[in-house]
């Protein structure tokens, strides 16, 4: 049986200009996020045999994504490259995500515009090329979707349950699909939810008995750190929508009549209509990664909606719809580029300080010091030390305070070895905290002399307690 392979090569050069794309923007930029670097020591962890503990013998729930650190726990295995282990599986999960896609949706040139816009859109690549585990959810959530359109609910709940595993905050658009199935049909419901139950229910009780909660430390922590201060719902309201862009969401909101036929692309707007508000409520909107599927789903969208609407705008103009699909794309690339590439380098500048910050500590401190720091990822990485983090992400007694104490008063509490220090950082002056600890070392930048300091205890604990 051979593959036609004039029917797949629209597809197969859709795939290609991805890879090209994200391989053109590892080596350009070479960027990684902060965040990746906390699932990484997960992932040392669990190969040295330590569990799901980045300081042994503490076991927390800090990873969202138990599926992605697995994997990497098996990378480092082979090699102790976990930066490259880490985009070999973006770009697995890319391109997995677009073939399933594809195959999902029957009308193909619809599908080939939300593609295109996906390989080229600079939003979407660069939260998939940061070593973290968005392309897994793209890979789960086409694949979720693929079989509930092909009528195989039990594939669509494996797909569902693993993709709870690879982020459980992607638990909206499963529940979704759940209630598309079960509305179109209610025995393929029941076997969506059945498969779905048995990938992931064992996680929880893993998870419940190992960590004594199914709910990863890092929801608590984040919604006490920074919630405290969280701006009104307006706000966040506007930092979703510019994060998409005005444009292409009021584009994506009219395309929704291209889908309207279809039953299973329900929930497209019913996902939408949920994730938004679910968002802006709970002011979850810090971290730009967590509006990745949102971006998904509009893109889908806008694919549908650019042929629905030319078709009946230009009608059979074939010159106009030659020049103006094209056209219409690369300004999508355009207005998404220049502001991302300005925000990544950045914060490549901050994480290279980071990085000299973490190798620093490691050759400089004893092994089984004690470190408080903010942020924990890269830091924590090179210096593979004893990490106590002012958010919490890994340290439940930060979570426990509740938010009473300033994080510049959090050596008061924890008395470490060392403090890393912001520059500049209010709350506890520096006559205060001199008192129990000196400065060793400072680390900057070719735009910032001084961006983070790391200051030695001088006393004993007895000493500082007598």
């Amino acid at each position: 049986m051979f593959i036609n392979l004039k029917k797949y090569l629209p597809i197969i050069l859709l795939i290609i200009l991805a890879c090209v794309v994200r391989l053109w923007f590892v080596f350009s930029i070479n960027y990684t996020a902060e965040d990746s670097f906390i699932t990484f020591q997960f992932a040392r962890a669990l190969s040295r045999g330590d569990g799901f503990a980045i300081n042994p013998g503490h076991p927390v729930y800090g990873t969202t994504t138990p599926l992605l650190t697995i994997l990497l726990a098996g990378w480092l295995l082979m090699s102790k490259d976990i930066v490259t282990g880490a985009r070999i599986l973006d770009v697995l999960g890319t391109v997995g995500g677009m073939l399933f896609l594809y195959l999902a949706i029957s009308k193909k040139r619809e599908a080939l515009v939300a593609l295109f816009i996906m390989a080229i859109s600079a939003r979407l690549y660069i939260e998939e090329m940061q070593g973290m585990e968005m392309p897994l959810t793209f890979l789960f959530l086409a694949a979720s979707l693929y079989g509930i359109i092909r009528k195989k609910p039990y594939f669509s709940g494996i797909m569902a349950g693993l993709m709870l595993w690879a982020r459980i905050d992607t638990v909206i658009w499963v529940g979704c699909l759940f209630l598309v199935v079960l509305l179109d049909n209610f025995q393929s419901g029941l076997k969506y939810f059945i498969s779905t139950s048995a990938i992931y229910l064992p996680w929880v009780i893993f998870a419940w008995i190992y960590f004594g909660s199914p709910i990863p430390l890092t929801v608590t922590a984040k919604l006490i750190a920074y919630g405290i201060h969280s701006p009104p719902p307006i706000d966040h309201l506007q930092t979703i929508i510019r994060y998409v862009s005005w444009p292409i969401f009021i584009l994506s909101l009219f395309s929704i009549p291209s889908i309207l036929k279809i039953k299973s692309f329900w929930i497209f707007p019913l996902f939408i209509v949920i994730e938004i508000p679910l968002l802006v409520l709970t002011g979850t909107t810090y971290f730009y990664r967590y509006f990745y599927l949102l971006l998904l789903v509009c893109y889908i969208l806008l694919g549908f909606g650019i042929v629905y609407w030319s078709e009946r705008i230009i009608g059979n103009s074939t010159k106009l719809k030659r020049y103006l699909l094209p056209i219409t794309l690369m300004l999508i690339f355009i207005f998404s580029w220049n502001s991302v590439r300005n925000s990544t380098d950045n914060h490549s500048l901050r994480n290279g300080v980071l990085q000299h910050m973490g190798e620093w500590i490691n050759t400089n401190t004893p092994p089984g010091s004690t470190v408080l720091l903010e942020p924990l990822g890269y830091v924590g990485w090179y210096a593979d030390r004893i990490m106590i983090d002012e958010v919490g992400l890994v340290t439940p007694e930060v979570v426990k305070l509740d938010g009473r104490l300033p994080a510049s008063e959090f050596f008061r509490v924890f008395w470490p070895d060392y403090v890393v220090w912001k520059c500049g950082a209010g709350g506890t002056s520096r006559a205060e905290i001199m008192q129990y600890y000196s400065i060793v070392q400072n680390f900057g930048n070719q735009n910032q002399p001084c961006v983070y300091e790391i200051w030695k205890r001088m006393l004993t604990l007895p000493e500082i307690f007598n």
